[in-house]
């Protein structure tokens, strides 16, 4: 479901898997590469979402349901 907003933005772990979780930490930490372009990713991502698109978006659902 995550992924449909992360998009490529960011790390993805199973919730129930510590080992995983320490890792994708690990690596954001200590690669200051990757850091610097999930930073990069995730402005652009941000940049897909408003409040104003989620109103025209849920008008436009609720017009069809008319």
């Amino acid at each position: 479901i995550l992924t449909e907003f992360v998009g490529d933005a960011g790390l993805f772990f199973e919730t129930n898997n510590l080992d995983e979780l320490v890792n994708c930490t690990a690596m954001i930490l200590t690669d200051d590469s990757l850091r610097e372009q999930l930073i990069e990713r995730g402005e652009k991502r941000a940049a897909l979402f408003s409040w104003a698109k989620a109103a025209r978006e849920t008008l436009a659902v609720i017009k069809r349901m008319e």
